[in-house]
């Protein structure tokens, strides 16, 4: 029964003998189905195979998606390192071009890089205005009562000294010091 065509369908009725037409159907449609059944199991079965055999290139493929992932998230990490460097670079760039333009003649280069640093604004205009504003504060216009040369700060001390040098003692000997000194108690 396994050469059995299969396009018989089993709904056709088979002939009948002896007028038992089902006990002969019986074993014909379980011949077939056990043929389908073992038909779909050999399938089934080289499919587990074709599998197991792709099975390691499936894990390999899985690896390599897994590092061109990780290869690219490192890859845009350090673009938006450098973009941020970039973008930081310009502003202290701008910020210094505006202090150049604002800052008086005769300004050291540390007070020009302090101003800088501490210019703000979103256009050029309103950083001129604040550098502007900022010299203003830190170099003002000459007053009448001070001299051009004198710099604005911390004022000069008048130290004195406090013995005079002329005033050393003749004597240098400890034991006759200590007596004259003694002597001049009592």
């Amino acid at each position: 029964m396994a050469d059995a065509p299969d396009d018989v369908n089993p709904d056709d009725e088979a002939p009948e003998a002896d007028g038992g037409g089902d006990k002969q159907r019986e074993p014909f449609d379980e011949a077939r189905a056990r043929e389908a059944l073992n038909k779909k199991n050999r399938e089934a079965q080289q499919l587990r195979e074709r599998l197991k055999e792709l099975e390691p290139l499936a894990q390999k493929a899985r690896e390599l998606e897994e590092a061109g992932k990780s290869d690219l998230e490192k890859l845009s990490g350090e673009r938006d390192s450098f973009r941020d460097r970039a973008s930081s670079a310009e502003q202290r760039l701008s910020r210094l071009d505006v202090a150049l333009e604002a800052a008086p003649e005769g300004i050291s280069v540390t007070l020009l890089r302090q101003v800088a640093k501490r210019i703000s604004g979103g256009t050029a205009e309103e950083m001129q205005a604040d550098a502007e504003e900022l010299f203003a504060l830190l170099a003002p216009a000459s007053a009448p009562d001070r001299p051009a040369d004198v710099v604005p700060g911390r004022p000069k001390e008048r130290l004195r000294g406090g013995s005079d040098p002329e005033d050393e003692p003749d004597e240098m000997d400890p034991a006759k010091l200590a007596a004259k000194i003694r002597s001049a108690r009592n």
